[in-house]
């Protein structure tokens, strides 16, 4: 009987979720990214406003994402104003994620999995300096990664209520991620495989009113937080739309960054080429070497797991989107400015646990099947070493001017 197939972990699994959770802290606070005086002093800004009541009147979007606002406001409350308090939410966030990854991995695939992926996540290059700045993108993996974990639960549940209520869950989950940043949605795609693509052996697929009941649920949560952030701002600005017109507002200036970048036109087969190829650069994506093998990962997944396709999909959904929207044709393709490897960090999670399965099944092959339980030190030193590869390729991220810092604390 393999370890996944019982409940309770085996004890290489608790050894190897322990030592990541130790190095995950460890290489947060050894080397903390800090404030950089950019998004971070907005989102700081605005949760100064909840705390003195001042009414919010800049239409921004940092402004208007309710995820983010309220955990920095909660922790710049109780532990006062300094960069560490506001860098704190998203510290907490990311080493939660890493858990719920561990999770997530192990209902889907089994506790090997999980743990690689986990593993992968918790030191992949812009996971790690984005855990100790005030920037959204690891609340977004959070906020995604739980409501993946609940929908799987709510399609393998035999009590009705219970599945409706686990539905609603994800729904909330996933409009809190969306508040944390547009981008989100797509995780979308791999929740909608879930209930048509259940495992025979653990629950039948949903069918018919099941199904039914299911988007009903999920629509049910997505709205209760929806008025929850309309409520907040009202009073917070206002403005019960205040994150619609905030949001709509920055989509359109992304759409005319993208219109005057003349500079980055290229043919439409050459703009297709760099945005498909884009992780294959490791000194640009953000995501280290382990990004070069994300397109075959994805290909093997997509093929040769049928467990995995939710993830398949959900990564893709995520990558394609901000790969080509907003795309402007004009004169050639132009680039859009904000396709880089930060934006598409969720699609690191389902990523890492495709990959985890690959590795595992390589592993199972060349060797003993049960040589891939007693290989975990060494995935996770070569796991840790190939993030830390290059020691600058974060640089021109983390080094921006952080002159604003001092002045916002002020």
């Amino acid at each position: 009987m393999r370890d996944e197939d019982t409940h309770v972990p085996p004890r290489w699994a608790v050894a190897w979720f322990t030592t990541l959770i130790a190095v995950s802290v460890a290489v947060r606070v050894v080397d903390p990214t800090g404030w950089l005086g950019s998004d971070d002093a907005s989102y700081y800004s605005a949760a100064e406003h909840v705390l003195t009541g001042q009414p919010i009147q800049r239409l921004h979007h940092h402004y208007a994402r309710a995820a983010v606002v309220l955990p920095v406001a909660a922790s710049v409350a109780v532990f006062g104003h300094s960069a560490a308090a506001v860098a704190l939410p998203m510290f907490l966030a990311s080493v939660l994620c890493i858990a719920l990854v561990v999770l997530l991995g192990r209902l889907l695939l089994g506790w090997w999995e999980g743990l690689c992926a986990a593993s992968v996540v918790s030191v992949l290059p812009y996971f790690r300096v984005l855990s100790t700045t005030a920037f959204p993108d690891v609340h977004v993996c959070l906020w995604t990664t739980a409501a993946m974990i609940a929908a799987v639960y709510a399609s393998r549940t035999s009590t009705r209520r219970t599945a409706r209520w686990l539905w609603a869950t994800c729904g909330f989950l996933v409009a809190a991620a969306v508040s944390a940043k547009l981008f989100a949605c797509t995780v979308i795609a791999g929740i909608v495989w879930i209930p048509w693509k259940s495992k025979p052996n653990v629950a039948p697929p949903l069918v018919g009113g099941a199904r039914l009941s299911a988007a009903i649920a999920f629509v049910a949560g997505a709205i209760a937080f929806q008025l929850a952030e309309g409520y907040f701002y009202l009073w917070a600005a206002g403005d019960f739309f205040f994150s619609l017109h905030a949001t709509l507002v920055a989509q359109t200036v992304v759409a005319g960054m993208a219109l005057e970048s003349g500079a980055a036109k290229m043919t439409l087969v050459e703009l297709v080429w760099d945005r498909l190829a884009m992780l294959s650069h490791p000194t640009t994506s953000g995501w280290g070497w382990v990004g070069v093998v994300f397109w075959p990962t994805m290909a093997f997944a997509a093929a040769w797991n049928k467990a995995a396709r939710p993830l398949v999909a959900w990564a893709l959904a995520t990558y394609l989107l901000i790969a080509f929207m907003p795309l402007s044709l004009k004169d050639g393709g132009q680039l859009n400015p904000l396709f880089h490897g930060r934006h598409i960090l969720p699609a690191c999670i389902p990523f890492a646990l495709c990959l985890g399965w690959l590795l595992r099944r390589s592993v199972e092959r060349i060797m003993q099947p049960n040589w891939a339980a007693r290989s975990w030190p060494a995935v996770l030193a070569g796991v840790t070493c190939l993030a830390f590869a290059n020691s600058h390729q974060l640089n021109g991220f983390r080094d921006r001017p952080t002159s604003r810092v001092g002045e916002a604390i002020r």
